[in-house]
């Protein structure tokens, strides 16, 4: 699952809109035309219960593919952390916009799952400041060791992208927490209780 995919060339985000906006949109376009951004493997839009987001065909997804699959906690993390994110800024007073909302000009832009140029890895959340500078915001649920959270930091750092890390369910462990808190000075905890219905969008 995915909030993101390339239709017609062009990224696309269903955060916030509405399905029906979102099958008139789409209507224009073949299957050829709506694409996982990571493998490129044809993708469709789901709504049902839950925020509309792509999924791939039914055994169409490659295992190179870095978008997935996916939990729907997972999904919600991602768009909560960009909520709180846009509101931290507003309330400090800073121009911000979250895709798929128009662009301010000259302000902070929040975007989920951003592909990174060499396509190697798909941040959760991506914050630009318009100075150029980057910072990667990722949410963990998922178990996952020191070594591979220092992998990860790493890539992000060489690219010269800060990264903030928000760890739950088998992820935050007293190890990983305190990790992150002796190597980036921070650590977020997420409590995620999937709700359909309720609207969390930005």
């Amino acid at each position: 699952m995915a909030f993101v995919a390339l239709v017609g060339g062009k990224r696309l985000c269903t955060l916030g809109q509405e399905p029906h906006v979102l099958h008139d949109l789409l209507s224009a376009f073949g299957k050829e035309d709506k694409l996982c951004q990571s493998c490129k493997a044809p993708v469709f839009l789901r709504c049902g219960g839950r925020r509309p987001h792509f999924s791939h065909y039914p055994s169409s997804r490659p295992d190179s593919c870095k978008t997935g699959p996916e939990s729907v906690e997972h999904l919600e993390s991602k768009a909560e952390i960009a909520r709180m994110l846009k509101k931290a800024y507003i309330d400090l007073g800073l121009a911000v916009s979250v895709d798929p909302e128009p662009r301010v000009p000259g302000g902070i832009r929040i975007e989920l799952e951003v592909s990174l140029p060499d396509g190697e890895r798909i941040a959760d959340v991506m914050v630009s400041y318009p100075g150029g500078a980057q910072h990667a915001h990722e949410a963990q649920l998922a178990a996952i060791g020191m070594a591979e959270l220092q992998k990860r930091t790493t890539d992000y750092h060489a690219r010269g992208i800060d990264v903030t890390w928000y760890l739950g369910g088998s992820a935050c462990t007293d190890s990983n927490v305190q990790w992150c808190h002796e190597k980036l000075g921070n650590c977020y905890s997420l409590a995620v209780s999937p709700n359909y219905n309720q609207d969390l969008r930005p």
